[in-house]
């Protein structure tokens, strides 16, 4: 087993190498790449990418930060930017997972069922978070779980997603009663089985 110090240097001096100065060069990447790694794994896993393709889906932002140009908007923070670079590549990774299934076997749909490795006792509860989420409109879904998961204001998610602010609090709101809509459902439906 891989001690998780050694395995980000790891992947840090091969993300570095893959990029090989696209647009960064290797130190200011690293540095990026330092303070952003945990942010950006957390919140890809939280937008709903299986733990097995979070490592990898987390090396593809990167790559796409590494491309970029950073914020248009001098304004606007760098982490923020980060955020908005994480949704594309998470919307793209589950759009490309989804084809791929579809074709291979024909489904249609695609549950989690794995945990994101808080222990076997929280799987269940996990899995119906994930659930629950993933029920709400991923315009809602972003803001939901950066402001409830990463502690993020309303205004730095709305400069990051390059919406007006009063656009995310009402998104904020939506996802707030549907998710809220979910737990009382669920609820219920356990208070009438027993």
């Amino acid at each position: 087993m891989i001690a998780a110090s050694t395995w980000t240097l790891w992947v840090e001096r091969d993300l570095v190498a893959t990029i090989g100065g696209i647009c960064l060069d290797a130190s200011e990447f690293a540095q990026i790449y330092r303070t952003h790694f945990p942010f950006v794994r957390r919140l890809v896993a939280r937008l709903g990418v299986l733990p097995r393709d979070a490592e990898d889906v987390t090396h593809d932002v990167f790559v796409a930060v590494a491309a970029g140009r950073g914020p248009s908007d001098p304004n606007v923070p760098y982490r923020a930017w980060i955020a908005g670079v994480a949704r594309n590549v998470v919307r793209e990774h589950r759009r490309t997972t989804f084809r791929w299934i579809r074709n291979l076997f024909g489904w249609s749909e695609v549950q989690p069922t794995e945990s994101d490795g808080s222990g076997p006792e929280n799987a269940r509860a996990v899995s119906e978070v994930r659930e629950m989420l993933s029920a709400i409109p991923e315009e809602q879904r972003i803001i939901f779980v950066l402001v409830h998961f990463e502690d993020w204001s309303v205004p730095e998610i709305a400069s990051g997603l390059d919406i007006p602010v009063n656009t995310a609090y009402s998104r904020l709101r939506a996802a707030r009663i549907a998710f809220e809509r979910q737990v009382q459902a669920r609820g219920a439906a356990a208070r009438s089985a027993s």
